[in-house]
């Protein structure tokens, strides 16, 4: 009798985030101003409360283990993932992650409407009909 096993799931990380974020296991580690993330870890260059042991059920253990500065929502921000940042002058800054099929204004480019669809990170744009 042959028995086959299922092959090892790897988990799916989605770059962008589904309602306010607080699933979002992505990797994007830079805020939407350009600034680099501070590890959730670090007490440096800010004193914080949102910390692996604190949230053990937001992904910062896991983000800790991997790259300790990734984004995350562990508290339910409306506004989605954000981080610490590394700017001594900026205490935190929401993470440059589009929301999951959030219509985006397109902003260039005459081939294509004026609304696109983001789905995971890849933007589908419908292309304008040919007069």
């Amino acid at each position: 009798m042959l028995i086959s096993l299922p092959p090892e799931q790897t988990p799916v990380v989605q770059e962008c985030y589904q309602g306010n974020g607080q699933s979002y296991r992505g990797t994007s580690s830079t805020t939407i101003t350009g600034k680099k993330c501070q590890p959730w870890s670090s007490m440096v260059p800010h004193r914080h409360m949102k910390t692996p042991e604190r949230y053990p059920d937001a992904g910062l253990t896991m983000n800790y283990c991997r790259n300790p500065d990734y984004c995350r929502n562990p508290d339910g921000d409306v506004n989605g993932p954000w981080c610490y940042t590394m700017s001594p002058r900026k205490l935190f800054d929401y993470c440059d992650v589009p929301q999951c099929g959030k219509l985006l204004s397109f902003l260039e480019g005459d081939d294509f409407s004026d609304k696109c669809s983001v789905i995971s990170p890849i933007q589908i744009c419908k292309r304008k009909a040919l007069s």
